[in-house]
C-alpha cells in the first residue's frame, strides 16, 4: 500500500522553482496561482486531476483523487498561509517517490513564489522544439528539456511553442498553453483601388 506524505515547503526566494524541481528525484509536478484575495487556487480541481493523471501516467503511482485531494490542499494552506502576503502566489506541487523506500512512499513537496507579472506587449514568441513524447504527463524531466529551450531563445523573446517537425502542427509553449493566431485577410473590392484589412482571432 502507498503511502503519501505532505512535505517540505520551500520559499521561492532561496531557489527558482525549475532548480528545485531538478534538485529532486524525477515526479510528477504541476504548477497553481492563487486568485481572488489570495485564498484560491485558479483551477484546483483540474490540477488535482492532472496529477494524479501525471502519476498514473509516469508508473509513479495510482492515487484516486479522493486519497490525493486531502493532501495537497493540506500542502497549499500551509504554503499560501505561511507566505504572509497578500499578493497572488505561484505554487509548484511535486509528487515523487521515497529514494529509500520508492515502492511504498511518495513525498509531495510545494515550492511558493510571487506570481510574475505578464510581460508587457507586444509578445514576442518563436517557433521551435519538438512536441512533448506524452504531453499529458506533467513529467518534471521536462523542466530540463524546457531549460534548453529558453536558453536558445533569440533576444527579447518572450516564449518558445513547439512546432512538430513532421506535421508542422502548432502544439503548446514552455510556459503557456493558450495563444492566439492572428490572421491577416486582404480583400480587393472590384472597380477600386481601395483595399480594407481585417484581423481575424482564433
Amino acid at each position: 500500500m502507498l503511502r503519501l506524505k505532505a512535505g517540505n515547503i520551500l520559499d521561492g526566494a532561496t531557489i527558482a522553482s525549475d532548480a528545485w524541481v531538478q534538485a529532486h528525484p524525477r515526479g510528477a509536478y504541476t504548477t497553481v496561482r492563487t486568485t481572488g484575495n489570495n485564498n484560491m487556487v485558479l483551477e484546483l480541481s483540474a490540477h488535482i486531476a492532472r496529477l494524479a493523471e501525471s502519476a498514473h501516467l509516469m508508473h509513479v503511482a495510482d492515487f484516486g483523487l479522493a486519497e490525493l485531494r486531502p493532501t495537497v490542499l493540506r500542502v497549499l494552506s500551509k504554503a499560501i498561509y505561511d507566505a504572509h502576503t497578500s499578493n497572488h502566489l505561484k505554487l509548484t506541487l511535486l509528487l515523487y517517490p521515497d529514494a529509500a523506500v520508492p515502492h511504498t512512499t511518495l513525498h509531495l513537496d510545494c515550492h511558493v513564489q510571487p506570481l510574475p507579472a505578464p510581460p508587457a506587449p507586444p509578445i514576442v514568441v518563436q517557433l521551435g522544439g519538438a512536441p512533448r513524447s506524452n504531453a499529458h504527463a506533467k513529467d518534471s524531466a521536462w523542466v530540463e528539456t524546457r531549460r534548453q529551450l529558453v536558453a536558445a531563445q533569440c533576444p527579447g523573446v518572450h516564449e518558445t511553442v513547439l512546432v512538430g517537425a513532421q506535421d508542422g502542427l502548432v502544439y503548446e509553449g514552455l510556459s503557456s498553453n493558450v495563444f492566439a493566431v492572428m490572421v491577416l485577410l486582404l480583400v480587393v473590392y472590384a472597380h477600386t483601388s481601395m483595399y480594407a484589412q481585417s484581423c481575424v482571432s482564433h
